[in-house]
């Protein structure tokens, strides 16, 4: 899905809610501020994390959630959505 060319118009826009959800994590926790310089989108996982087509936005936001809180991945299975 990420390599699919209409996703191209969203990058901005996806950078922009990254950028604000770290920011806010940043302050929240009061830790220092992290380099928003050059992003590298890539996959962090090759397999499917659902079977059903209408979680996986679920999954997306938990793994924002983990990389916000200094993880690499989410332990988030399909069970737990």
């Amino acid at each position: 899905l990420a390599e699919q060319k209409p996703w191209k118009n969203d990058i901005k826009d996806i950078m922009w809610l990254i950028c604000r959800l770290s920011s806010m994590a940043t302050w929240r926790l009061g830790t220092t501020h992290q380099d928003q310089g050059d992003w590298t989108a890539y996959p962090v996982l090759l397999e499917p994390r659902q079977t059903n087509g209408h979680d996986c936005s679920v999954w997306v936001l938990a793994q924002m959630a983990a990389v916000l809180r200094g993880y690499e991945v989410t332990g988030i299975e399909e069970c737990d959505i």
